[in-house]
This record gives C-alpha cells, structure tokens and sequence, in this order.
C-alpha cells in the first residue's frame, strides 16, 4: 500500500508537469500488478486538478519485467551496428 501511494505521488508530479496520455510501469515493479496500480492511481486521482485524468492511461508494460533488460539489449545492439559502420566507412 506505501510503495503504491509513493508511486502515485510520483506520477501524479509526472502527469501535472508533462501532461502525457499514458504513463507505462515496467521492469520489476510491474510485477506487483493492480496490487501496486492500484494504490497508485488512487493517489494520483487525489493529487491531480490540473490535468484531466480521462485523457491519462496508467498502464503495465507488454513485456513486464524483462522490459529494461529488452532495451538495454536493443540499446547496445544499435549503438554496435552504428559503430560497425562508421569503421567500414573509414576503411
């Protein structure tokens, strides 16, 4: 329940200072589910009068715990092929 209510007051100041249509929970956390969703959105309906909440989805990520691990591979994939090339443009 405090981890969710600290979660939400944390996108609560996310959704009032950038006013985004979804806001994605991934990684470790987003194994926890509507039991820390839950609590969070709470917060955050409490906390946000700026921005209208119908307009804001708060949502799990696809690939749930495993989504930081699939970016960083992605990341490091890229950035090897960007460097690959710039090599064989040297040559």
């Amino acid at each position: 329940q405090r981890a969710g209510s600290y979660l939400g007051i944390g996108i609560a100041n996310l959704i009032t200072i950038f006013s985004p249509e979804r806001v994605v929970i991934g990684g470790g956390m987003s194994r926890l589910g509507e039991w820390l969703l839950g609590p969070a959105r709470e917060e955050v309906v409490a906390r946000c009068h700026l921005t209208p909440l119908d307009r804001v989805q708060i949502t799990l990520a696809h690939l749930g715990g495993e989504a930081g691990v699939i970016g960083a591979a992605l990341w490091a994939a890229q950035r090897f092929k960007d460097e690959h090339a710039l090599t064989k443009e040297r040559i």
